[in-house]
């Protein structure tokens, strides 16, 4: 989930994962109407500066591929 509408009750309820109009991670029509492709596709946070810390939780599927571009960035 990356998003939500924000205005209704739920959402006012800080119950954003049960909004109706609930924007999911991959592949749902964002508020511009693009589609999304992962929650942070587009943004790295400075990690492309060496000696930067990264914390990774988990060592799964997705877990080792944050490693690798971290060790990749430096």
């Amino acid at each position: 989930m990356v998003g939500s509408c924000r205005s209704c009750d739920r959402c006012a309820k800080d119950l954003e994962n049960y909004c109706t109009k609930i924007i999911l991670a991959y592949n749902s029509p964002d508020h511009d109407g693009t589609k999304t492709y992962g929650g942070y596709s587009d943004m790295y946070f400075g990690l492309s500066k060496p000696g930067m810390h990264l914390g990774v939780v988990g060592l799964g599927g997705l877990g080792h591929v944050a490693v690798k571009f971290g060790k990749a960035f430096g």
